[in-house]
């Protein structure tokens, strides 16, 4: 693993701009931050797309181009990476991209001015490694397209991940195949039917249709928090969530509230899943708890809310048998969830080998930790 020192030296580099004042022949020397990052695309597997043309047009001059292809992720997964020459480099100013949406059999495009001064705090900050808790710096911005044209950044490092813009590119005209695969035998035809070229996904497509929205209904905001109850033996060794706008954040490590949550107090999107990794006091055991959220269930109850600023109490209980309760709390009321799948994992049996302890006694004794 990088060390936060090595980062700072090997990726965070400083270049000199040379310009001269109006009406005068002295120099002012403007210098640009590098950075080692990667563009990387992304969208909902489920629909096939092609990014035909992707690229950042980077602060001082300069381009680096966004990898395309055809691979199948998930909404908000980097995909495709490569490395080269131009790893270091400055931090983005613009995004342009043009894709191909083939369950719709629309095509999309558009130029895009970035928040830059908003990826550079992050990328400033850095995040920490959970293995260890080191400093590691963010290293990737990942641009997602949609149907319908929905297009989304963000800013990721290990596992903390960050919404930094969206933005609605415009329908074109049908990209041509030939400027796709120039010396391809394909028709245009046949390169657009989603049955001949998307097998595998157009039985789903066929049934469910494409769901337009639902990637910005992913982005609501609500204010809410996790509150639980653990038997009074327990503490939390580690707490993390992913929400469905796929931002991702640590609100705890190592039974430590983490100092660099960038979502701490902030309205968030919808939790999909959290973890709680629980420790019973007085013994070398770490146990894993987590619940699979369901968008809808969540989205009906934290909805209904008449007071925007109402803060949402999603609470998890744990019970002396290890069995548990989910429920939203809000304006009085309380509302039990399903989720789509608790999960109750046992890990140590109270064994020295618990392998989540041995992690925690390395992390105790790595004089480079962070927190």
């Amino acid at each position: 693993m990088k060390k936060w020192s090595i980062f700072l030296v090997l990726s965070v580099l400083m270049v000199g701009c040379i310009k001269t004042t109006k009406n005068s022949n002295k120099k002012e020397v403007k210098y640009l931050e590098k950075y080692e990052w990667y563009a990387r695309e992304s969208w909902d597997g489920r629909f096939p797309m092609y990014l035909h043309e992707g690229y950042y047009t980077l602060e001082g001059g300069g381009t680096k181009y966004i990898p395309n292809g055809f691979s199948a992720g998930d909404w908000g997964q980097g995909m495709s990476i490569h490395s080269g020459s131009n790893d270091v480099s400055a931090l983005p100013i613009r995004l342009s991209v043009k894709y191909i949406s083939f369950a719709e059999k629309k095509c999309y495009a558009g130029d895009f001015e970035l928040p830059t001064d908003t990826i550079k705090k992050y990328f400033s900050i850095g995040g920490i490694d959970e293995s260890n808790g080191e400093y590691f710096g963010y290293e990737n911005i990942i641009t997602g397209i949609t149907p319908g044209g929905t297009v989304v950044v963000w800013v990721k490092a290990l596992f903390e991940q960050i919404e930094i813009v969206r933005f609605q590119a415009e329908e074109i005209d049908l990209i041509n195949v030939r400027d796709v695969w120039p010396s391809s035998v394909v028709s245009q035809e046949d390169f657009y039917n989603l049955e001949k070229e998307f097998p595998e996904q157009f039985p789903y497509i066929k049934e469910h249709g494409v769901p337009f929205g639902i990637w910005d209904k992913y982005r609501t905001r609500f204010n809410w928090e996790l509150k639980w109850d653990l038997p009074k033996e327990y503490e939390v060794y580690q707490y993390k969530i992913s929400m469905f706008n796929k931002e991702n954040c640590y609100p705890i490590l190592f039974f430590k509230e983490y100092p660099r949550n960038q979502l701490k107090n902030k309205d968030k999107a919808i939790p999909l899943f959290i973890v709680l990794m629980i420790s019973k006091k007085g013994t070398k055991q770490i146990d894993y708890i987590a619940m699979h959220y369901d968008f809808e269930e969540m989205y009906k109850i934290m909805s209904t809310t008449s007071n925007p600023n109402t803060l949402i109490m999603i609470k998890f209980k744990l019970n002396e048998d290890f069995s548990t309760e989910w429920y939203v709390e809000m304006e009085g009321k309380k509302y039990p969830i399903k989720g789509i799948k608790p999960i109750k994992i046992i890990y140590g049996e109270n064994s020295e080998k618990d392998s989540e302890w041995e992690r925690y006694q390395e992390y105790l004794k790595n004089p480079n930790k962070a927190i």
